[in-house]
């Protein structure tokens, strides 16, 4: 099979210690495999990287992306085909100046976005291209804080791009609080309103979807044909065939713009929807812990896309909006604008241990070694992690979960403990587990004991959170 490889961490000698492994996104694998020597293969696909001005197109074979190398946009298109699928991706947020509103106190809100400042092209094919890009956050006064790296990821023979996006938080966090932080991008639509799909993946198999334009649930019945074609995602029968009481009032079904689910917390989620601004929300559903997975789009195409570990790095959203328009927007917000603005402030002034005898004497009744400085949060960064998948039409309802899944449980190859073991890359402390004797026997118990203590602990505590 087509294969790539790169060295990722060398012995100081000079010898290979780790690589990185590369196939075919269409290659599957299946729980086993073996890495050997071999010849060269040529792959059905390759994957390339090519310079054209300020931008950087990369082609999949089955997908071509163009990357910008400067500005306020990361990748202006990634077109299937001939067809756009989306376009005009950016990474935005809000600052806000004060934790909460305090009433007779100002409190101002202001826009900031992305800014790309250098591109580096780290991996280029066959199998593989990763590219790097690196920024800052621009706000509406100019303002330029929280650096920023992004990395994009394309495989030969794939139809998605995975994004890697880590910023180092570098404001006054008395007074620079980040209110909101995603990514939006723009999905054209090349359907009918009602060949168009929204679809949210919850838990699980847990899959909410509905066209905007419903047809579905009417006081008259346009044709089991094309209620079955709306509900799978299909494209309906030509509307000559439908009832008439329903294709000639076709005008006064409402359309759905607008649809956001939010996951403040750990343990639950909402669902609603508005057919546009001006209009109320309507409560939608909710649920306990989502997938971070959504659809927008239609049967000629439309993007599936999420993030890893949505819930458990909450306050998390996703917006789409304006998905009966001709061009849809989505928003996969990491921090959501419905939540507190993020506090990063320490939590106490300091009590009163301006010295040294002050400070040990702190220690000796709390755990914490508290010197002033050491609760600024300059430095911290956080790293969130992206995919979309340009579709050439609405997924089935069982794809969907599979891409879902895709995306909340990246596949992780590892190796045999034994394998480990003899190549030494951890070092001799070690062994694996053995009963030899009662002694030891005892440790391994007591060791596995204290692993599923902890382990626990994060659930029974909700240790889950966007910093935590």
């Amino acid at each position: 099979r087509a294969f790539q490889t790169w060295v990722s961490a060398a012995l100081p000698g000079g010898s290979v210690k780790w690589t990185g492994d590369g196939i075919d996104a269409r290659c599957p694998v299946g729980n086993q495999f073996r890495v050997a020597k071999g010849n060269p293969v040529r792959g059905k696909h390759k994957v390339t990287v090519r310079k054209s001005g300020k931008q950087l197109i990369v082609d999949t074979g089955v997908i071509r992306c163009a990357v910008n190398t400067l500005g306020k946009t990361v990748f202006e298109s990634i077109t299937r085909g001939r067809k756009v699928i989306a376009k005009d991706a950016r990474f935005i947020g809000q600052r806000q100046s004060a934790a909460e509103i305090v009433v007779g106190e100002p409190l101002i809100v202001s826009n900031f976005q992305a800014f790309i400042q250098t591109a580096k092209i780290e991996q280029d094919g066959p199998v593989r291209a990763t590219i790097k890009l690196d920024g800052v956050h621009q706000d509406d006064q100019g303002k330029q804080w929280l650096p920023f790296s992004l990395r994009l990821y394309f495989y030969a023979g794939g139809d998605s791009v995975k994004i890697s996006h880590t910023f180092i938080y570098d404001g006054d966090e008395n007074k620079d609080f980040i209110r909101a932080m995603g990514l939006r991008f723009d999905v054209p639509q090349h359907d009918v309103t009602y060949n168009r799909h929204v679809r949210f993946v919850g838990e699980g198999k847990g899959l909410w979807g509905e066209s905007p334009h419903g047809l579905t649930g009417l006081r008259r019945d346009p044709g089991e044909s094309v209620r079955k074609a709306q509900v799978a995602g299909l494209e309906t029968p030509k509307i000559s065939t439908w009832d008439k009481r329903v294709s000639q009032r076709l005008q006064y079904i409402p359309v759905w713009n607008d649809y956001t689910l939010s996951q403040l917390s750990a343990n639950g989620f909402t669902l609603k929807k508005r057919t546009k601004a001006g209009h109320a929300w309507i409560d939608a559903d909710q649920g306990h812990r989502a997938s971070g997975v959504a659809y927008v789009g239609g049967t000629k195409g439309g993007v599936l896309f999420g993030m890893r570990d949505f819930w458990q790095l909450h306050p998390t959203q996703i917006d789409i909006r304006h998905a009966g328009t001709p061009v849809a927007e989505a928003t996969l917000w990491m921090w959501s604008p419905e939540a507190p603005a993020m506090d990063l402030r320490f939590y106490h002034d300091g009590m009163g241990m301006d010295t040294y005898p002050k400070q040990l004497e702190g220690l000796e009744i709390t755990y914490e070694d508290y010197e002033p400085g050491f609760g600024s949060p300059q430095g911290i960064a956080r790293t969130s992690e992206i995919t979309l998948f340009a579709l050439d039409a609405t997924p089935s309802r069982e794809k969907t979960i599979e891409l879902a899944d895709a995306i909340r449980n990246n596949g992780q190859i590892i190796a045999s403990p034994q394998t480990y073991l003899n190549a030494g890359v951890f070092g001799g402390l070690w062994s694996l587990p053995s009963r030899k004797n009662p002694i030891a026997a005892s440790i391994e118990d007591r060791l596995q004991w204290s692993i599923n203590y902890y382990a626990n602990q994060v659930e029974q505590r909700h240790w889950y959170g966007f910093w935590n």
